[in-house]
Formats: C-alpha cells, structure tokens, sequence
C-alpha cells in the first residue's frame, strides 16, 4: 500500500518561486551581473528574469534549466533555500 504523502502544492510552488527569485537577485548581486548579462548568459528574456525575480511568474522548467545552466549551477543549487552564494564558482 502506498504511502499518503501530506503535500500543498499551491504552498510549495509560491516557497520555490520565492526561493528562486531571491537566489538570482543574490547571484546577480554577488557576481555584478545585469538582467542583461545573466539574459546572454542564460537565452532567457531579461523581460522574464524580471519577472522571476518579481515572483509574478512561474517559470518552466526549460527556463529554470537554462537559468542553471548558463550561471555553471545544477537546477537544485539554483532552488536551494537559503543559498550561500559567496561559496559559488563565478559563472
């Protein structure tokens, strides 16, 4: 018999938007990059990280995977609470 998992989906997308637009806005700030910069880094609009970093806008996960890719991160870095990003590589 499987196990009934208690789980608000609703409650943890807005807490993954959330974490993810604080993690950019904090890459970004570290590592001195522009919305414009992280958009040629990343193939995504500047339109849409500001968006993102907004939180008025759930990102795919084609936009999250390129988001990671372009910054040198894997996606689950890039949704990690509580990021430490004065340890991350520069991308």
């Amino acid at each position: 018999m499987l196990k009934t998992i208690d789980f608000d989906k609703d409650a943890e997308g807005a807490f993954y938007i959330r974490v993810l637009a604080e993690n950019l806005k904090n890459i970004c700030e570290h590592f001195h990059l522009t919305q414009e910069e992280l958009s040629g880094m990343t193939s995504v609009s500047v339109n849409e990280i500001s968006k993102i970093e907004r939180e008025i806008v759930n990102p795919g996960l084609i936009t999250i995977a390129a988001l990671a890719r372009g910054l040198g991160l894997d996606i689950g870095t890039l949704l990690t609470p509580n990021l430490e990003v004065s340890k991350l590589d520069p991308p």
